[in-house]
């Protein structure tokens, strides 16, 4: 299911041996070298959810706005709704005609939703204000 979700001929030897382990909701420590596939072990239980027509939202931290953008774009490519959101893309967005709001869109959005953001922005005042709306709260997943 993954190499045919993620265009990939063959998976790294960790993605094989972890990757399901998260869609068993089992605990994972990784110490992955960069470049082996630690991206898609994280998104393979939503991939997988995918594949099922499920529903739910995976939030994914990573420490700066550049890599959040990275596996934004990575989940984007295997097929995710994805986005990255900082408090730059949040101001962008309102500044559109008309107005976005990001979190009212993943929200709305059907389907597997992927949402990549810093620690900072996860810790915000707006992101608390979404996970305290009890449609939002449930919807997240992984």
């Amino acid at each position: 299911l993954l190499c045919e979700k993620c265009n990939v001929p063959s998976l790294y030897e960790p993605q094989s041996r972890h990757s399901f382990d998260l869609v068993q909701n089992k605990d994972l420590f990784l110490r992955i070298t960069t470049g082996h596939g630690k991206t898609l072990i994280l998104m393979s239980p939503l991939i997988a959810a995918q594949a099922r027509f499920k529903e739910g939202i995976g939030i994914m931290t990573a420490p700066t706005k550049a890599l959040c953008d990275q596996e934004a774009a990575c989940g984007t490519k295997y097929g995710l709704k994805s986005w990255a959101i900082s408090q730059d893309t949040l101001d962008a967005a309102r500044l559109q005609e008309p107005p976005i709001r990001l979190f009212d869109e993943v929200m709305q959005a059907k389907g597997i939703r992927l949402v990549v953001m810093s620690p900072q922005m996860l810790n915000s005042e707006g992101f608390r204000k979404y996970e305290k709306m009890p449609k939002f709260r449930k919807s997240i997943r992984w």
